[in-house]
């Protein structure tokens, strides 16, 4: 579970103030207490509450109010409310780990082991620069996800997500699912993968569907297209058997993922149906870095040459 130390020491600062943080750190502390090594649900819990936390700092930065919103029991509420001084929406926090638990978890593990070993193979033979190569799959899917790239993807992480949507979470007004993808790794690009399709770092030009958008805003049976090893090999990947999430639950008011990319920053990219962005459209664009609609109306954007400021 990828834990920043960044993050961790701005929640102890919060600590000193904020009755939140400091429940925060009590809980992942009694998590991890008897915690060694290796997979444990324990871990992945407090993991959880860890990027809650996170999130909540990150809304902050938008210089609204954010509310977290206390549990009842026996009642599924949604995790924080943001205004503006005029209308509020409420945001339902998911955090993906990887598929199969502690089976990928161990795969990673035993990769890493045979790339050290590779390493110090090649050091014991005098070379003087050596390197290993480790491969971890959080998504799990073996040849498929291999054959399929990008129609696996989605399909698994919507598979994934749609089972964690619960009415009770929806009940207080327009809501917001915030997924967390951040520890899966798999998006570098979050702008272009926010568009419908795009050509963005693919090899020879070929176009990809956006894997974003499309975990929001497919329909069954959309054509997904994949990047191409070389010259000439198939660009369709198939048609989905799911849908997207706001297919799947229209009482959503969009769907969020945060994500990080190459490096340790964190993005977040809204998928908010047209009708919702003439009403939350000025909330969405200063807590959010990128968004797009159902019509794929900010992709000119979202693929233009200029990254800078809002998308």
């Amino acid at each position: 579970m990828p834990f920043s130390l960044v993050i961790c020491r701005q929640i102890d600062n919060e600590a000193e103030h904020d009755p939140l943080a400091k429940q925060t750190i009590k809980r992942v502390f009694h998590l991890l207490h008897e915690y060694h090594a290796g997979y444990d649900e324990k871990l992945k819990s407090a993991y959880e509450l860890y990027s809650e936390y996170a999130i909540y700092l990150e809304l902050l930065k938008s210089g609204y109010k954010i509310d977290r919103i206390p549990e009842a029991q026996g009642e599924k509420r949604p995790d924080f409310r943001v205004s503006n001084g005029e209308d509020s929406i409420y945001i339902e926090a998911k955090i993906l780990g990887w598929s199969g638990g502690s089976i990928q978890h161990n795969k990673a593990i035993e990769s890493g082991i045979d790339a050290q070993i590779d390493i110090e193979k090649q050091i014991q033979t005098g070379k003087n620069v050596a390197f290993g190569i480790s491969e971890y799959n959080p998504i799990g899917g073996g040849k498929d996800a291999q054959e399929q790239g990008e129609q696996y993807i989605i399909e698994t992480l919507i598979k994934k997500l749609a089972n964690n949507v619960k009415t009770g979470q929806l009940a207080l007004g327009d809501t917001f699912l915030l997924c967390d993808i951040t520890s899966l790794s798999l998006f570098p690009y979050p702008r272009e993968e926010s568009a419908a399709v795009h050509n963005f770092h693919n090899p020879y030009g070929s176009y990809t569907s956006g894997i974003l958008w499309h975990i929001a805003f497919a329909k069954h049976g959309d054509m997904i297209l994949k990047s191409i090893e070389f010259e000439g090999k198939p660009n369709v990947a198939g048609r989905l058997n799911q849908e997207g999430l706001m297919e799947r639950h229209p009482q959503l008011a969009g769907v969020v993922f945060r994500t990080k990319g190459l490096g340790t920053e964190v993005k977040y990219t809204s998928m908010i149906p047209s009708a919702k962005f003439e009403k939350y459209g000025d909330i969405v664009t200063r807590l959010f870095d990128y968004w797009n609609d159902e019509d794929n109306s900010n992709a000119w954007h979202l693929l233009s040459d200029k990254h800078d400021g809002q998308s």
